[in-house]
């Protein structure tokens, strides 16, 4: 969900709705198989890993992951079903709609996550992380697990690099170009396939039930573990609500809820 559009799908069609009004009449549905006659089904992202329809902040841009079967023989690839849309009389109208068919692999490859930001996607495909970009064109980041997070004006993108064990940090501009490396750190169990949010100005990582800060003064990544304590249960997201830092976690199946004073929650951990 945007801070405007609210999308959704069932196993054959997209639904699209204005936020605050989800009624079946004013919904704008596209049937996948009008719009492609080769759809077989959406590509299929546990919610854990990413957005399964990638929706941009504003409601702009709307970027979903579905397998065609073409002749009887189903596509190595997945291709996407890319949507420029807007609000117009209380109404989500598309004024774009396009069919992305990137050749990335010539075996069968499954979309692992998307990521929605102002500018851009990040999709990952068979471990290669890609930037899609608002034209539908796809940019190579790397081959490595990579997550980014947007601070300021900039775009900060981390990338796991395990055969040195380390974690890359890199600065981009808001559209996720120009790409500096900002430094590395070592990776550990602890950090290691974790996401990334911000936190009062912070970047800060979770895995598992650990949360730890980058610390990235003087043009250098230190990775600063925080105080856990009381957090049962893998960490789903982050989020700053004025002087209080929410934490959600999924554990044994469920889900569950957490907060923290913004004070208390940058306390390393001894």
């Amino acid at each position: 969900m945007s801070n405007s559009v609210f999308a959704s799908r069932t196993e054959l069609d997209v639904f699209l709705f204005p936020v605050g009004d989800v009624s079946q009449q004013n919904a704008t549905i596209l049937r996948m198989r009008d719009v492609d006659p080769d759809f077989a089904n959406f590509e299929d992202i546990p919610f854990w890993q990413g957005e399964i329809i990638g929706l941009t902040p504003n409601g702009s841009h709307v970027l979903i992951p579905y397998r065609k079967i073409v002749n009887g023989i189903a596509r190595n690839n997945p291709s996407f079903l890319f949507l420029n849309v807007a609000l117009e009389q209380g109404r989500v109208v598309i004024r774009e709609s396009r069919i992305l068919n990137e050749e990335i692999r010539d075996y069968f490859v499954d979309t692992g996550s998307i990521a929605s930001f102002g500018n851009f996607f990040l999709v990952k495909v068979e471990g290669t992380t890609f930037k899609v970009n608002f034209s539908g064109q796809f940019e190579q980041i790397s081959n490595m697990n990579t997550k980014a997070t947007v601070l300021g004006n900039q775009v900060y993108f981390m990338l796991e690099n395990r055969e040195t064990n380390r974690l890359m940090v890199y600065r981009a501009d808001i559209n996720g170009n120009n790409r500096t490396l900002v430094g590395e750190d070592r990776l550990s169990i602890e950090t290691l396939s974790a996401s990334f949010g911000v936190i009062d100005g912070h970047i800060i990582g979770y895995s598992g039930n650990n949360l730890f800060r980058l610390n990235l003064s003087n043009n250098q990544v230190k990775i600063e573990m925080l105080n856990n304590e009381g957090i049962r249960g893998a960490i789903s997201s982050i989020q700053q609500v004025g002087d209080e830092v929410f934490i959600t976690v999924i554990r044994e199946g469920t889900g569950g809820a957490f907060k923290k004073p913004l004070k208390d929650f940058f306390e390393i951990l001894k």
